[in-house]
């Protein structure tokens, strides 16, 4: 018991004014009423900043519009391309391979340039053709078919149907990936 003395005694002694003048204040706080809010910030677009923002908007579509346009008309060649080998795909006729094969062949060189110019492109025939070919597209190897594309053409030998399907198939794929 002593010791519970011992430590009232130590805590430093408060003045009773002190704590009779700071209820007096806490009573003058209660006495001003309730506290007066601002108004809620109304939420418009009115503001320069939103004008700024839907400009820069609107020009972003604008030119993304403008890019996509832009290939699109450049890549109709392309479109044209592969509509012209699957017309030939659906004509398939046996006694019609040899003319299938040089209509192809036509097909293939007009994309080309189209995507290349004559200067590059025009004096290619034969092996370096093809090579020209391979040169300008991932997994396309013309190559493997230059002795049935020679005999078709030169030696008037009709092509196998299903190594033209395969040529047909290869074209298309080097159309759309050509770059």
């Amino acid at each position: 018991m002593i010791w519970i003395i011992k430590f009232f005694n130590a805590l430093p002694k408060v003045d009773s004014e002190i704590v009779i003048q700071e209820s007096e204040k806490i009573g003058a706080i209660e006495d001003l009423g309730p506290l007066l809010e601002p108004d809620p910030i109304g939420y418009s677009f009115n503001t320069p900043g939103w004008y700024l923002i839907g400009s820069l908007l609107l020009m972003g579509i604008l030119y993304a519009s403008y890019r996509w346009m832009k290939k699109y008309r450049s890549n109709a060649y392309r479109r044209d391309a592969i509509k012209a080998v699957n017309e030939l795909n659906n004509s398939q006729d046996s006694d019609d391979a040899g003319s299938q094969l040089s209509a192809l062949m036509i097909i293939l060189k007009n994309a080309a340039l189209k995507a290349y110019g004559r200067n590059a492109v025009a004096s290619l025939h034969g092996n370096s053709w093809l090579i020209f070919l391979e040169s300008k597209s991932k997994n396309t190897h013309f190559s493997q078919y230059e002795s049935m594309i020679s005999r078709s053409i030169y030696e008037n030998h009709a092509p196998d149907k299903s190594e033209l399907n395969e040529l047909r198939n290869l074209s298309i794929k080097w159309i759309k990936t050509h770059a």
